[in-house]
């Protein structure tokens, strides 16, 4: 029931409703006001009652049309609420988490701990702005505004970071729009920032013998095979740590990458270079559910954080004392500009490397086709 109050004249201050009333003049309305849950504050409603032609006749019809509005007002009904659908009236929060949960049966382990870490972001500056009791229907553009200007404003949250937390306020609220939580998605006409081309650089001979002299003094031979696997095969870093013994054949000597795990979600097949025989032939006998790199990349039954994979390139790059425009994914770069320079037909550099395009490879075309030119200089004279 709505609350209304009774005033000190007698009267009725309503909270929730203003009573139906007919207005007549050149147009016959009824008017009346109730509480718009979005703004939460009472709003003006206004229904025409012209079709009738005879006055005296649209007059009745006008009163009872106020009085059965009234009379659904008194009982708690709520035009604004009417026209909604019912799920906007969710906790936001709660919406949120029914998304994550949702998605927890749909994505990957990884992508899913990326986005457990995103809804956490969003849920925990609802809170600190006092909107966590807020419903999914109340959160509009202006909102989505101040949120991205939060993160706008932190300084540890780059431009790559930016659109990633936009891509997935986008992501969430489509899935709201579907679900009936909203009416539409508050981030859709926000902007992403402008993000620099990737600086990430093969790695020149000198740096590629510096890891090969690291490897070999600290006796990473696990962390040696991670690294060649994405610099011989092209595998990311993400498929190498989801990869189990069950995937790789002995006989025929290749690895498969099933479509549950690869980046693109299509299954594809690599072969085992003959300098990493060895290592995998080491595989055979142990159960096939193993992962290949587990704890300390050895084989075993716990999936490894792909976090990990960065983090030791990181203390050996640090150790070493390598440009940080050398990341680890300059092996997969090295090996194709390497392969493209010794004639490997693009096409084929393509397949090996999982790219969607035979334009992204040919990156790596041009690249090496500009170092190349630097032979011919010395025919230029000005």
């Amino acid at each position: 029931m709505p609350e209304n109050q009774k005033s000190p004249k007698g009267g009725y201050v309503y909270i929730d409703y203003v009573p139906a009333q007919v207005c007549v003049g050149k147009i016959t309305r009824i008017v009346y006001y109730a509480k718009n849950p979005l703004s939460e504050r009472l709003e003006r409603v206004v229904v025409k009652c012209n079709r009738v032609r005879q006055k005296a006749e649209r007059m009745r019809y006008a009163r009872s049309i106020a009085d059965n509005i009234n009379e659904k007002l008194r009982r708690g009904w709520n035009p604004f609420v009417d026209r909604m659908s019912t799920e906007g009236y969710t906790l936001l929060v709660d919406a949120v988490e029914q998304f994550v949960h949702e998605k927890e049966r749909e994505l990957r382990k990884d992508s899913i701990r990326s986005y457990r870490s995103l809804a956490k972001a969003f849920t925990g500056w609802l809170e600190a702005q006092g909107y966590a009791g807020s419903y999914a229907c109340m959160f509009n553009e202006v909102f989505a505004r101040k949120y991205m200007e939060s993160l706008a404003a932190d300084e540890d949250i780059g431009a790559r970071t930016y659109n990633s937390y936009l891509r997935f306020q986008r992501t969430l609220f489509f899935w709201m729009v579907e679900r009936r939580y909203a009416t539409e998605n508050p981030f859709q006409n926000l902007k992403a920032k402008r993000v620099d081309e990737k600086q990430r650089q093969a790695l020149p001979p000198e740096v590629k013998e510096q890891i090969h002299a690291y490897v070999e003094r600290h006796g990473m031979r696990e962390w040696d095979v991670v690294m060649q696997l994405c610099y011989r095969c092209f595998i990311r870093p993400k498929e190498i740590m989801m990869l189990r013994v069950q995937d790789v054949d002995l006989k025929e000597w290749v690895i498969t990458i099933p479509a549950t795990v690869a980046k693109n979600h299509h299954e594809r097949v690599v072969a085992i270079p003959g300098v990493l025989r060895d290592f995998f032939a080491g595989l055979e006998g142990l159960p096939r559910t193993y992962y290949i790199f587990s704890t300390g990349y050895r084989p075993g039954r716990v999936l490894k954080d792909t976090r990990d994979v960065g983090k030791s390139w990181a203390a050996m790059r640090d150790e070493l004392g390598f440009d940080k425009c050398y990341s680890f994914y300059s092996l997969k770069d090295t090996g194709i500009t390497e392969m493209l320079e010794a004639g490997v037909p693009a096409k084929l550099v393509k397949e090996l490397a999982d790219h969607h395009s035979l334009e992204m490879t040919e990156r790596y075309t041009h690249r090496s086709a500009a170092q190349k030119v630097l032979e011919y200089d010395d025919v230029l004279k000005l």
